[in-house]
């Protein structure tokens, strides 16, 4: 099989490593499966867009993370709950089945931290509503400052009870792109609550996406934060649709899960349209623990070209048409009392560029 042919979607499982050596992983590919086609299914059209008020976008921009409660409605969270869970079913049978032939006895004797599962977009009706819907790409769009965007993959994360901990990591250090613009939508689909109350939520090293220091001189980005350096933040607890939003750049970490439930995730990833790929030289000082879900699509891209495949769709689809009703739409800020809302002098650059923003992309 060419690497052209090789899998968008696959199953990969973190194989544990001796004590002081580097998690390792087995992954598994599969044929490159058809993009679906099918509509979505009733109830998860998301066809509004969502707006970030200026209290995200400086949270973005100055910690390079933030939460969106509610992204999805219960409703929705349990629709793509569902449909992701039958096709976990569906493959992991069959994927194991492989990892098990390839990995003997390693496999056997795993201790697994988390499965997850790339790009479902390409088989679920369900994963594709979700990762083209304007409700999340235009968010994405307003977040990283730009007027499209592109998707770069989707992940279902599965940590059962008992896994254990993800080590720090930023995402754009494991991605082949060339790009600042970048970034992830973490949706919880089941409940997670605190971490003192076992749960696994994702935990960020605040302002570590602006650190260049850390990440020029860094001798191992998955090493853990150096204590004092950053200020951690968790957004937990989380009820299903909560969302997180982080920027390639931002270190985070997950502990283990000691909630009495497995919890189960779908992290959308987006790029601003424009990025070119990594050239040779720059890819071999990446992390290429991400390569089951990219390798099929870099493959047929040259070296420092611009980053379109049909793998990498513009999302979403349609640009967004201006109407009265959208216009209208209050902020998430607009009903907090005075005395909660940023401070006018504080944040008018910030507001003076979300307006902006929401002017361009009524004009598009």
């Amino acid at each position: 099989m060419g690497p052209g042919l090789r899998a968008a979607f696959t199953l990969a499982l973190f194989v544990a490593a001796p004590r002081g050596a580097p998690a390792r992983r087995a992954s598994a590919l599969l044929p490159r499966l058809p993009i679906v086609t099918a509509p979505p299914p009733a109830g998860l059209e998301l066809l509004d867009a969502a707006r970030p008020s200026t209290r995200d976008l400086l949270a973005f921009e100055r910690d390079g993370h933030c939460a969106m409660r509610g992204l999805l409605s219960p409703a929705e969270a349990a629709l793509v709950l569902a449909e992701l869970r039958a096709e976990h079913a569906r493959r992991t049978d069959e994927m194991a089945a492989k990892l098990r032939a390839d990995h003997g006895e390693r496999f056997q004797k795993r201790e697994v931290p988390f499965e997850q599962l790339f790009n479902l977009w390409t088989c679920s009706a369900a994963a594709r509503a979700v990762v083209g819907s304007e409700r999340l790409a235009r968010t994405a769009a307003t977040l990283l400052g730009c007027e499209r965007v592109r998707l770069y993959q989707d992940t279902l994360l599965v940590k059962r009870r008992g896994h254990g901990a993800t080590h720090w990591h930023s995402d754009l250090h494991m991605a082949p792109l060339d790009t600042n613009a970048f970034v992830t939508c973490w949706l919880a689909l089941t409940p997670v609550p605190r971490q003192s109350e076992g749960g696994s939520s994702l935990v960020f090293a605040s302002g570590s996406h602006r650190d260049c220091a850390h990440l020029f001189w860094a001798a191992e980005p998955t090493a853990p934060v150096a204590p004092g350096r950053y200020s951690l933040r968790s957004h937990a607890p989380h009820a299903p649709g909560d969302a997180t939003w982080h920027h390639g750049w931002i270190l985070h970490a997950a502990p283990p899960n000691g909630a009495d439930a497995d919890r189960w995730s779908f992290a959308v990833t987006f790029f601003a349209d424009g990025a070119r790929t990594l050239s040779v030289q720059q890819r071999e000082r990446m992390d290429d623990e991400d390569s089951p879900s990219y390798r099929g699509w870099l493959a047929e891209l040259e070296p420092g070209a611009p980053a379109v495949h049909e793998r990498l769709p513009l999302v979403p689809r349609a640009a967004p048409r201006p109407s009265a009703a959208r216009a209208k739409r209050p902020t998430r800020d607009a009903g907090a009392p005075r005395a909660n809302r940023p401070a006018d002098g504080a944040l008018a650059h910030v507001e003076r560029r979300a307006e902006a923003r929401r002017r361009s992309a009524g004009r598009e």
